[in-house]
């Protein structure tokens, strides 16, 4: 697998990472800021990992689902904060 394939691929995985992680930083006490930033990492992950795929022409069916599934879980984990 070329690296063109592997950065779409890591910004998802990361993005669905980051809602636990979201979840977790709340709870421990961390500071507004910090949480606004991870959201903020995920939201950028979100526009450019498609943006690169789709110009790379490394999209498939498996990540554009891929992509939905971390969507949903990332923002499941933040809406009720």
């Amino acid at each position: 697998m070329q690296i063109k394939q592997w950065i779409p691929w890591t910004m998802v995985l990361g993005r669905a990472a980051l809602g636990p992680i979201v979840v977790l930083g709340e709870r421990c006490g961390w500071s507004g800021s910090a949480l606004a930033a991870i959201v903020l990492i995920a939201l950028l992950s979100d526009i450019f990992d498609g943006v690169l795929a789709r110009r790379w022409e490394t999209d498939t069916a498996a990540l554009r689902l891929s992509d939905t599934l971390a969507d949903t879980a990332f923002y499941l984990c933040v809406a009720p904060r």
